[in-house]
């Protein structure tokens, strides 16, 4: 796609600049035909990092300077200008590439009420966009015609012959989860039964450019040949082409047994102590992500307006899945937030060692840019930054994260829905079809990376160890769908492939009369 110069046309009709419209620029420039490397990195396009580092400058300036709401386009500029002058001092964009997004932002609609791109393709067939005062002024030229695009800024508006199409929204999918789940079986005893995290892989791989991953493993990548492509690593969690998480080791989350036979418990979301050992799915209210004050000045939201930015008003977090886990990636280096959107529940039986859970996360994306530290850390009782920098903190695991150090809320990006209809102890394979096609709806071929990729699997650990404290491993597949923000989708490839494991411990001293 040549940011400049690729369109198709659509009806001259005023555009609204919906989430989709606004965001898909973020990363446009992601798949710009920009300028092949020269003798030198002389022009912006040059190095291969120039385009995520101009994706993730564009992405800040939204996050910082608000277009949607923005109502002085000189205003909005001059805020832009300091955000593109403070990444060029911290070297997260060189100074080649500064007027680019510069550029983008000043040729744009942002700020500037009832303004419109207009793209207007001449009698030669020649394209180009302009910043209208109105609808009405965007209009052919004597052989040739006219377009509206959706989008704000020219460097996202035009293609060959007229204005890229902008994609539709995509609802949050809807958790579908077992049976087993929903309706809770049996009465609840209210006896807890803790799920703590083990140390599992020290690097997951995965990411655009798939790097290997470390043992221990729990799958692997296979093309249609049969042949390993990469192996998987233990305690990771893969989603699409984005990078993996490694989850962070020393996490409890409590379940509360639901029902019981003579083998068997199923167990349901429980309370816990607080937030971050309970296991229970959003609420019924809506709160401002970016951290605005919101309709009762404690950041409650029925909508994005009322968080002051689009995409911003999401669903109210009741219980967390760990710690933060942080994403290593220099420029787009992140500070991944996993909550639970439905309640995780599942069942264990005692004499086929079988152990099956369910659930849906919701994980908030922040993008720090901090590649050394990408989410804030809690050292010697003291948040390191973030949110609640110099505040006491708990330390969780090897990783040093703590939910007590969330990061900043002006670094919320966005957030993802990963619905793991069942972990298993046992086997769980994706296999794709002939065109490497593995989820309905998927555009890039393969999976995790992988281009060749033609069958996932993720391998369980049965429940094993004496009395009641038992260790186990728990695998799935899946697949990830849309989340509805396009700078999401197009950097992770949704929808697409996914893969889970961790291995834990399992107490049932509470349920079972065992040592």
């Amino acid at each position: 796609m040549n940011a400049r110069a690729t369109e198709s046309l659509v009806p001259t009709t005023a555009p609204q600049h919906t989430p989709t419209h606004r965001r898909v620029l973020l990363l446009a420039l992601m798949g710009a035909a920009l300028v092949p490397a020269a003798r030198a990195y002389a022009r912006c396009g040059d190095d291969p990092g120039d385009q995520e580092a101009v994706a993730a400058t564009r992405s800040r300036v939204e996050s910082t300077c608000h277009c949607d709401f923005a109502s002085d386009h000189r205003q909005y500029v001059d805020c832009a200008t300091r955000v593109i002058n403070a990444a060029v001092a911290n070297q997260s964009l060189s100074s080649r590439c500064a007027g680019q997004v510069r550029r983008c932002e000043a040729k744009s609609t942002c700020g500037r009420p009832n303004a419109v791109s207009c793209c207007r393709t001449n009698a030669a067939g020649k394209t180009r966009c302009t910043i209208k005062a109105d609808a009405s002024r965007c209009v052919a030229r004597r052989g040739g015609s006219a377009c509206m695009s959706g989008f704000s800024s020219c460097c996202d508006a035009c293609g060959a012959g007229g204005c890229l199409p902008t994609p539709a929204p995509t609802p949050r999918p809807t958790p579908t989860l077992p049976a087993f789940c929903q309706p809770l079986v049996g009465g609840a005893s209210g006896a807890l039964v803790p799920f703590k995290i083990d140390p599992g892989s020290t690097n997951c791989g995965g990411g655009p450019t798939p790097t290997p991953a470390a043992a221990p493993f729990s799958g692997a990548v296979e093309d249609a040949d049969g042949n390993t492509v990469a192996k998987l690593g233990l305690g990771c969690l893969y989603t699409g082409a984005l990078p993996a998480l490694r989850l962070p080791d020393g996490a409890t989350s409590l379940l509360q047994v639901t029902g019981t036979t003579l083998s068997t418990l199923t167990l349901g979301g429980s309370d816990g102590t607080g937030p971050n050992d309970c296991t229970r799915g959003i609420g019924s209210g809506g709160r401002c992500m970016n951290g605005a004050p919101g309709i009762d000045g404690h950041g409650a939201c029925g909508k994005d307006i009322d968080c002051g930015r689009l995409g911003t008003c999401g669903p109210e977090v009741r219980c967390f899945f760990g710690p933060p886990i942080p994403v290593p990636n220099g420029t787009l280096s992140a500070c991944v937030v996993n909550g639970f959107l439905s309640d995780l529940c599942g069942s264990v039986d005692l004499v086929t060692h079988d152990e099956t859970l369910a659930t849906a996360l919701l994980s908030e994306l922040f993008l720090t840019q901090d590649a050394a530290s990408p989410c804030p850390l809690c050292i010697d009782g003291t948040c390191s930054g973030g949110a609640n920098s110099g505040q006491a903190c708990t330390p969780v695991g090897s990783l040093g994260t703590s939910q007590d150090c969330p990061p900043a809320v002006t670094t919320f990006l966005g957030t993802l829905t990963v619905v793991v209809p069942q972990l298993t102890t046992g086997t769980s394979t994706l296999t794709a079809d002939s065109g490497g096609v593995f989820c309905p709806g998927q555009t890039a071929p393969g999976a995790l990376g992988f281009t060749d990729a033609r069958l996932l699997t993720e391998t369980g650990i049965p429940l094993g160890g004496g009395g009641s404290l038992l260790s186990t491993g728990l695998a799935a597949t899946f697949c990830v769908p849309p989340s509805g923000n396009v700078v999401l989708d197009i950097a992770a490839q949704l929808p697409a492939p996914g893969g889970f494991s961790a291995a834990g411990t399992i107490d049932l001293s509470g349920v079972l009369p065992l040592p």
